[in-house]
């Protein structure tokens, strides 16, 4: 990484650092998600030493990594009288700013024009999903972290053409991490294997693709096996759920309706329905909650309905629409050029990723549906894949559009991004 770029970089987390210390430092919402739930299992591992049965609490059936990581922080912060909320929320957000720099760190490496690489990443790096996740206590968060730093090594891996043995483990490694933390996990799992099974197609090098799926899922396999075998004893299911128990059946929220029309729906586009979309449509609950905190989990009071916010969702319509744009072209590419570039490698691994999370959350909303589960939390480890077709977007258009010209409309959008997500998030 170049001088200018390591200072640009420590400008950035400077920044973030005064936005989430300031956030933190300010009363918090108390309509954290299931935030009782995912306390108890806190606090029997902290104080009773113990893994909770998987149907015991509203969360226990969540696999144990985030909360081993977690309790003693819960411990320490009860012993000393500290809040046990923010100071777990302190912690997430110096895990967070960590992940950040990495995200910089790997996306600089592939990305070789300084100028494209801070266009691609300023609106990602000040996300509203992130602004209010990293204060939601739950193991969403490091699911979504961890996932994330497995798509990075892709990248990286991709990048340098080699994947090596210690690559092998260390995505092992990272996928028996993933899938400790949440089912979500399973998802990387299946893309891998897809993968690995695409390029035995093309390539017929049987011994390769076997060494290079079986090192890592076996290595999965020997680390969470006990997790799930447990879960299997003690309530029947190797994936325990809680809505599945007659116990906890949720009472507090009416069911919304699944038909064709609550995917399909886009009434919420114009005028926007920031906070009443998610009623209606799981499309515009999932894009306002990538977007905005439109549970109001965190920021408390909503964004007015104005001029502003108007002008705030045609620029979030417009980044999507880039992101969206960016995917298309990354299959069309994938279509005539093959898998033998590391771009197109990274398109197609990323572009099976989103596939799968896409598909499991759309089963997700049909089993469940109600309004709470049309939010981007569930599908949050899209966040690398999202700034890479963001990327390959921009780098298509730049080529088709005079350089200058491309670049000040896209700083102008990103700028006034900015300053709206200030004025909006900063509580």
């Amino acid at each position: 990484m170049t001088k200018i770029r390591l200072i640009i970089l420590i400008i950035i987390e400077i920044i973030l650092i005064i936005f989430y210390t300031h956030n933190l430092l300010v009363k918090t919402s108390s309509n954290l998600p299931d935030i009782n739930g995912h306390l108890f299992y806190l606090k029997t591992l902290a104080l009773n030493r113990r893994i909770p049965f998987p149907l015991e609490g509203w969360e226990t059936y969540q696999p144990p990594l985030f909360y081993l990581i977690m309790s003693p922080i819960y411990f320490v912060a009860f012993i000393k009288g500290f809040p046990i909320l923010q100071t777990i929320q302190l912690f997430q957000i110096i895990i967070f700013l960590d992940f950040l720099a990495l995200v910089f760190y790997t996306f600089a490496k592939l990305i070789k024009d300084s100028i494209m690489l801070f266009l691609t990443l300023t609106p990602f790096l000040f996300l509203p999903l992130f602004l209010y996740l990293v204060f939601i206590v739950s193991n969403e968060f490091l699911s979504t972290v961890i996932i994330s730093l497995g798509l990075l090594l892709i990248i990286d891996i991709f990048h340098y053409d080699y994947i090596g043995i210690f690559n092998l483990l260390l995505f092992g490694l990272i996928l028996s991490l993933a899938i400790l933390t949440k089912y979500t996990g399973f998802i990387l799992i299946l893309t891998y294997i897809s993968y690995q099974s695409i390029l035995f197609i093309s390539r017929r090098d049987i011994k390769s693709i076997f060494i290079s799926i079986l090192i890592p899922i076996l290595l999965a396999f020997i680390f969470a096996s006990p997790i799930y075998f447990r879960n299997y004893l003690l309530s029947g299911k190797i994936f325990p759920f809680s809505v599945s128990s007659n116990e906890n059946k949720p009472t507090d929220q009416p069911p919304g309706y699944r038909t064709i029309s609550s995917f399909l729906d886009f009434s919420w586009i114009w005028p926007p329905k920031l906070y009443q979309a998610k009623y209606t449509s799981v499309t515009g609950g999932t894009f306002f909650s990538f977007w905005n905190d439109d549970h109001q989990f965190f920021f408390i009071k909503e964004i007015p309905l104005n001029n502003e916010s108007n002008i705030y969702c045609l620029i979030t319509y417009f980044l999507t629409s880039l992101v969206i744009f960016g995917f298309f072209l990354s299959l069309l590419q994938l279509r005539r050029r093959g898998i033998n570039s590391t771009i197109n490698k990274i398109s197609l691994f990323f572009s099976l990723y989103v596939f799968f999370l896409i598909s499991a959350y759309i089963l997700y909303n049909i089993y469940l549906p109600f309004y709470s589960t049309s939010k981007a939390i569930f599908i949050s480890s899209v966040y690398v894949p999202v700034i890479f077709f963001f990327y390959q977007a921009n780098n298509f258009l730049i080529t088709k559009i005079f350089r200058k010209v491309f670049i000040i409309l896209l700083s102008s959008v990103e700028i006034s991004y900015l300053f709206l997500i200030l004025k909006f998030f900063w509580k």
